[in-house]
């Protein structure tokens, strides 16, 4: 269930799926830049398997053992339910194991397509024990490309009026309590490299909405000074994304549940150096909120072959006040 090949890319699966209404709202921005993340995610797996090889092993080892710890912790006789965010291509999401060892497995992703064909060769035994749900887990994008692709509709004087009014709109997204009601009380909750993937979509609508549009914006050559201001406005809503990221997964989570949480820390650098990736605010409410139940993991990402990205990896429940 790991594995992709071409043909699959455009294979359509049976298992239907439902939308909430976090995802009814979406402009073709929002699900063109959803889409076009999770197609390049699988076509770089395709391409680069044998760097890949070990990141998707790591990753579906690393739920595996989170999901059977949910289970030794679990409390009642109640079904166990697991649920996991931005599923995507489901690559390195173990969706046949979680089937034979949960009762109930929710799926949830903007793009239904790419969970569809992730799901396509799973056997009906597992197909009848996993849902499908279409959701925006920020419970922003909706509002936030219509408006992006309303800002790559304005004619701007000059660079600076366009980088000004695109970073104050950015300035006013608030993605508290925005989230979609999806339940509580899940036994296990999986975020696989989802944390950092929802900062980086803002930015990737803002640039596929200005190209489309040929906003003056994206076309104007700019040095690095002039476009300072959105760039920072993008990491602070980034920042905001992750750390609400992280109030979502305690409100999903049963009380001795159990939440897996893995995702892109750093990019190694040629000098030996790290780019943060996982924003400082989400790292220090990781360590003030959450309590881990085993010992963290590490491993390397190579997406290509000249590129290493640190993952790290960890089964972790709300502390208790």
């Amino acid at each position: 269930m790991s594995d992709l090949n071409p043909e699959q890319l455009g294979a359509a699966s049976p298992l239907p799926y439902a939308i909430d209404p976090s995802a009814e709202g979406f402009t073709s921005l929002a699900t063109v830049t959803y889409q076009h993340m999770n197609e390049q995610l699988a076509l770089g797996y395709l391409k680069w398997q044998v760097f890949q090889r070990e990141h998707i092993d790591n990753s579906q080892e690393a739920i595996t053992r989170n999901a059977e710890l949910s289970l030794d912790r679990a409390e009642g006789d109640q079904p166990r339910q697991a649920l996991v965010l931005g599923a995507g291509n489901c690559i390195d999401i173990p969706v046949e194991h979680l089937a034979s060892i949960f009762d109930q497995v929710t799926l949830v992703d903007v793009d239904p397509l790419a969970m569809q064909r992730g799901t396509a060769q799973l056997p009906k035994t597992a197909q009848d024990k996993v849902t499908l749900l279409r959701a925006d887990v920020t419970g922003v994008m909706a509002g936030l490309t219509d408006s992006l692709q309303q800002l790559a509709h304005t004619h701007y004087p000059n660079y600076g009026r366009f980088v000004e009014s695109a970073a104050q709109h950015l300035a006013t997204v608030d993605p508290t309590d925005a989230q979609p009601d999806l339940g509580e009380s899940y036994d296990f909750v999986c975020s696989q490299t989802t944390l950092t993937q929802l900062g980086m979509i803002p930015s990737q609508a803002f640039l596929y909405g200005a190209l489309a549009e040929g906003s003056y914006g994206v076309v104007q050559a700019a040095s690095d000074a002039q476009t300072q201001p959105i760039q920072e406005a993008f990491d602070a809503l980034s920042a905001k994304l992750q750390t609400t990221h992280l109030d979502y997964l305690k409100k999903l989570v049963s009380t001795s549940g159990v939440i897996h949480l893995a995702d892109y820390y750093a990019e190694a650098l040629p000098d030996g150096n790290f780019r943060p990736i996982v924003q400082k605010e989400a790292g220090g409410k990781l360590q003030r909120e959450f309590v881990p139940l085993n010992e963290r993991r590490e491993w390397y990402w190579r997406p290509t072959v000249m590129k290493d990205i640190l993952v790290v990896s960890n089964a972790i429940t709300p502390r208790q006040a």
